[in-house]
């Protein structure tokens, strides 16, 4: 034989050995034995033509049937550890035993899509998208109208707390970390905009005026503290200002204009300088708001106690939203200026920061049940309220359900009751020093409210204009979340330390000091009262709505269509047609 002729035949069973495997493994693979493709990384079939997708956790799964083909489609424990398709293992059927979150396994395209072989590139189903298909989309990508966020994103940011928008309330920040904590989006909506994709507008909110005819709205109050002790001289009050961050019923974030800081002596001008900054924020977001120093008679300050500092020159006043009803959050102050005689700026012994009044404003009535009793203004004390029968024609035997640990309402003040004396009076926890009530105030009270004083951890200290307060133990049933009753004013506990020396709690809002006298608390043991409302919610009016409940809302134009008889852009006005 010729060498040429054997070189020739050599060749072609060569040829003919590697055209053994399937397409030669197409280039993506390695032939091995029993003439099976061993494919590359990211390549399968069986001649390893086919792309593989990315993998994400799948957004929904099922039973898959007999994946091992033994002819059991309940295959015990784990298979196909490894494999292309689920490198992290599977099993063939819902165990009844499997843990929480077993069912999301690593899946091409994350269940959620169609795997194109020719690119290895996913096809994500409608509402899904990424290289996996592994987020879920916003709807219509929020309109412009707010921002696509994760759900681990959504959870820790719902203390809006230090951000530029947004209505804390009983929102707490919180820690998501299940499956789909990156997985799963929505969108959070900017303030006047609501609905899956922020396309629906939201209406002005007001008081039901049917409310009006029996109760007595709580709106909101606060007190703003600005003040220095000067190094040397006086207070510069030309050169002296800050601004206030404020926030509409919705959240909406509004900065003031420099609003001028008073000496004591000045307080009217401060009271005026407060008004026109609200009464200045675009577009009447803030239509009337009654402000006036504290401590005087017949005004909005009547009765507020304040923290007074030896030699400090400025004001603390007391303002009230008049047309922003329900719940609202607090101003904060944004910047600062203090400066001495001659426009010396001073950074020490300065303070400015706004406070909670006693009287939070809330959409829902929960104290919404008239007692038989009824407040006795023939008598006056600040802790003792003297009561007699609402009907002089009647001798009621008792003031039950009212008992010590009540919340009761006397117009829009609430007090935690102490004691009660049979039929003569009622012991509240904290004073009251505002305007005495008129004879025969109704007193209301709650058939659903619980409060109660947490079993081990007392109040120690809590220093005026501060978030943070001092307990002495670690408490039972306080958690962070919970709604507390404290020197007559409501708080939601946002955080707790108690690992730390002293272990501290903080709120929502800023103190305002006690209810007699508005020092801070300090070396005290006060009782930490925790209200609760029932799950769900019930034995509440929700007095204050979108079109104050007396008109239907256009989500297309943020409208208000008042009902017959009501009129006013939140339909909070009722007329002889109402009749």
């Amino acid at each position: 034989m010729k060498p040429t002729s054997f070189l020739v035949g050599l060749a072609a069973l060569v040829g003919l050995a590697s055209a053994e495997c399937p397409g030669g493994c197409s280039g993506n693979g390695v032939c091995g034995p029993r003439d099976m493709c061993y494919c590359f990384k990211n390549y399968a079939g069986n001649d390893c033509a086919q792309r593989v997708c990315p993998f994400g956790f799948a957004h929904v799964d099922t039973p898959k049937g007999d994946l091992d083909m033994d002819r059991n489609q309940k295959t015990a424990g784990w298979i196909l550890d490894q494999s292309q398709v689920y490198p992290y293992k599977t099993y063939e059927w819902f165990n009844p035993d499997a843990k929480t979150n077993e069912a999301h396994f690593y899946m091409e395209c994350s269940n959620m899509g169609i795997c194109d072989r020719s690119t290895g590139i996913c096809g994500c189903f409608p509402g899904f998208e990424g290289s996996a298909c592994q987020r879920a989309q916003c709807a219509n990508n929020c309109n412009g109208r707010g921002v696509c966020k994760s759900l681990s994103e959504i959870a820790a940011s719902a203390d809006a707390k230090g951000k530029l928008t947004g209505n804390p309330h009983d929102k707490v920040a919180t820690k998501y970390n299940l499956w789909d904590a990156n997985v799963g989006h929505a969108c959070v909506c900017d303030p006047w905009f609501t609905g899956a994709d922020c396309s629906r507008r939201a209406c002005k909110l007001g008081v039901d005026p049917l409310y009006m005819a029996a109760g007595f709205p709580v709106l909101e109050t606060f007190i703003i503290y600005t003040g220095i002790v000067p190094a040397s001289t006086h207070l510069d009050s030309a050169n002296s200002w800050y601004r206030l961050r404020v926030f509409d019923s919705y959240g909406a974030g509004y900065i003031t204009d420099r609003i001028p800081i008073y000496a004591t002596a000045d307080v009217a001008k401060a009271v005026a300088a407060v008004e026109k900054a609200f009464l200045d924020i675009p577009n009447a977001v803030f239509s009337a708001i009654d402000c006036d120093s504290a401590g005087v008679a017949g005004t909005v300050g009547q009765g507020v106690m304040t923290d007074a500092v030896a030699s400090e020159e400025g004001t603390v006043i007391v303002c009230q939203y008049v047309d922003n009803p329900g719940r609202m959050r607090l101003p904060e102050v944004a910047e600062s200026r203090f400066a001495i005689t001659g426009n010396v700026v001073q950074t020490t012994g300065t303070r400015a920061f706004v406070a909670a009044g006693d009287r939070r404003g809330e959409n829902r009535e929960w104290i919404t049940t008239q007692s038989v009793f009824a407040f006795d203004g023939t008598t006056a004390s600040t802790t003792v309220f003297s009561i007699k029968p609402a009907d002089p024609t009647t001798t009621p035997s008792t003031v039950a359900p009212i008992a010590a640990n009540s919340i009761i309402k006397i117009r829009d003040r609430h007090f935690l009751v102490a004691s009660v004396q049979t039929t003569a009076s009622i012991t509240v926890v904290w004073p009251y020093t505002g305007p005495t009530f008129a004879d025969y105030s109704t007193i209301f009270y709650s058939p659903s409210l619980t409060v109660a004083a947490d079993a081990t951890s007392k109040i120690v200290a809590w220093a005026v204009g501060s978030d943070t307060f001092e307990i002495d133990v670690d408490p039972t049933s306080l958690v962070v979340g919970s709604k507390i009753f404290y020197q007559n004013v409501y708080y939601f506990v946002r955080s707790m330390s108690l690992t730390t020396t002293p272990k501290t709690v903080t709120v929502d809002r800023k103190f305002n000091g006690k209810a007699a006298d508005g020092t801070a608390v300090a070396s005290s043991t006060d009782g930490l009262f925790i209200v609760s409302m029932p799950s769900p919610a019930t034995g509440f009016f929700e007095y204050v709505s979108e079109c104050s409940g007396r008109g239907m809302c256009s989500r297309d134009t943020g409208i208000c269509s008042c009902f017959k008889g009501y009129t006013e852009d939140n339909c909070n006005n009722q007329n002889i047609l109402a009749f």
